[in-house]
C-alpha cells in the first residue's frame, strides 16, 4: 500500500472514530450506544495500526472491543437499564459539556504543537511514521556511551531540515545493556530487531508492576461489584 493510499485511509477511520464517538453520547438507548463504543473502538485500532502501532492496535480490539465491550453489554442486559430521555432538554448540562471538552481539545493542540519540530513536520502520517524510523535509525547509529557506562545514551536526531533537538532512549540499541546476555530480547536487539512487545512487557512487568496490580485490583473490585448488584432480592 503506498503512502497516500494509507493517508486517506488514516484520516477515514480518524473521522469515523470521532463520529462513532459522537454517537455513543448521542445515542438514547444504552445497547445501541455500547455497540458505537465497540465500533469507535475498532476505529482507533485501525488508527493505530495506520501509524505503525500493530501491537497497540491489536491489544485495543483484543482487550477493549472485545473484553471490556462484552462486560459492558453485560451490565446494561443484567441491570436492565432504561432508555435514557434526550440530553438537549437540558440546556445548561449541555452548554457546561461543550465548554470542558472544548478546554480539554485546546490543551490536546497545544500539547501537540508545543512538541520539538510539530510545526515543521509532514502532515502525512505514514510519512511522519517512516521519517520517525529514519530518525530513530540514524539516532542509533550517532548514539555512543556515556563515560560511566551506566547511564542511558540519547539519541541524536540528525536529519535534514529537522530542528536541533534530543530524542529520549527509544530505540532498542540505546538501552540493550539493561538487558543481561544471553536473554532473548538482547540477543534480537543486538541482531538489529525491534522486539516491541517483548520491551513492552518487560517494561509494564518490571518498572509499572505496583501500577498493574492495582488496576488488577480495582477490576477485580469492580467485577464483584456488578455480581452484587445484579442480585435480586428475594421475595420473602
Amino acid at each position: 500500500m503506498n503512502i497516500f493510499a494509507s493517508d486517506i485511509l488514516f484520516y477515514v477511520f480518524g473521522a469515523l472514530a470521532v463520529v462513532l464517538s459522537l454517537m455513543v453520547v448521542f445515542m438514547r438507548n444504552p445497547v445501541s450506544s455500547a455497540m458505537m463504543m465497540a465500533l469507535s473502538f475498532g476505529a482507533t485500532a485501525a488508527v493505530m495500526i495506520g501509524l505503525g502501532a500493530h501491537f497497540l492496535g491489536i491489544l485495543q480490539i483484543l482487550v477493549y472491543a472485545g473484553a471490556i465491550m462484552v462486560l459492558f453489554a453485560f451490565i446494561i442486559m443484567l441491570l436492565n437499564v432504561k432508555q435514557e430521555t434526550s440530553p438537549f432538554s437540558r440546556p445548561f448540562s449541555v452548554a457546561i459539556g461543550i465548554i470542558i471538552a472544548g478546554l480539554f481539545l485546546g490543551q490536546l493542540i497545544g500539547i501537540i504543537y508545543s512538541l520539538p519540530g510539530a510545526k515543521e513536520t509532514h502532515r502525512c502520517p505514514m510519512a511522519s511514521a517512516e521519517q520517525a524510523w529514519n530518525d530513530l535509525k540514524i539516532g542509533q547509529e550517532d548514539a555512543a556511551p556515556s563515560k560511566t557506562g551506566m547511564e542511558t545514551p540519547a539519541c541524536g536526531l540528525r536529519n535534514n531540515g529537522a530542528p536541533s533537538v534530543i530524542l529520549p532512549p527509544l530505540s532498542p540499541q540505546c538501552s540493550a545493556h539493561l538487558y543481561p546476555e544471553g536473554t532473548t530480547i538482547r540477543e534480537e536487539i543486538d541482531n538489529g530487531e525491534f522486539p516491541d512487545t517483548a520491551l513492552l512487557g518487560r517494561t509494564l512487568f518490571d518498572k509499572y508492576n505496583r501500577s498493574l496490580v492495582i488496576a488488577g485490583l480495582a477490576l477485580l473490585v469492580a467485577s464483584i461489584g456488578v455480581v452484587v448488584l445484579s442480585r435480586r432480592p428475594s421475595g420473602k
